[in-house]
């Protein structure tokens, strides 16, 4: 059984919460890194193939639970990554 984690949930959450440490001088570089991984984290293409009868969406531009691979975007977190 494979099952996928919540990177990108988590780190959206975990930025906003840097963010509001008003600590961005000392937190900077890590500041970076997330912000670079909620960017690649992004779903760049549609589904494949007639995904409409795999009862998918249209997922461009958004953002999924774990990462860009689970391909199945959710609404809250496309909601976070945007923050």
């Amino acid at each position: 059984m494979q099952s996928f984690g919540s990177q990108t949930w988590d780190a959206s959450l975990i930025i906003q919460a840097l963010l509001a440490t008003n600590l961005m001088e000392d937190i900077g570089p890590t500041l970076a890194k997330g912000h670079e991984f909620i960017k690649k984290s992004q779903v760049r293409d549609n589904p494949s193939g007639d995904f409409k009868s795999m009862y998918r969406h249209i997922s461009k531009g958004s953002w999924t639970f774990s990462d860009q691979d689970h391909g199945w975007q959710v609404s809250d977190c496309t909601a976070e990554g945007l923050k």
